[in-house]
């Protein structure tokens, strides 16, 4: 099976810059999605670890932090830690 096949396959799993980038354009896509799940998962552990007080002055309730580091992760910007 080759690129293109599992391309036309899968189309929304590429993206438009990945398109015609062969296997470096898939490996691209993969490390990207792979630095977005460490940093909502840093980001998801320090909004825990706040007080509830704290959250409420940023409007988010303890039972909505995941989904809301997971709904949008540019709300909640790690400084480039991972």
């Amino acid at each position: 099976m080759t690129m293109q096949t599992i391309h036309d396959n899968h189309p929304s799993f590429f993206t438009s810059r990945d398109q015609g980038q062969g296997s470096f354009g898939f490996l691209s896509s993969v490390g990207k999605a792979v630095k977005r799940y460490f940093r909502a998962r840093h980001a998801i552990a320090h909004l825990r670890s706040l007080d509830d007080d704290l959250l409420a002055d940023i409007g988010i309730a303890r039972r909505d932090i995941e989904s809301a580091v997971r709904q949008d992760g540019n709300h909640f910007d790690t400084g480039g830690r991972v």
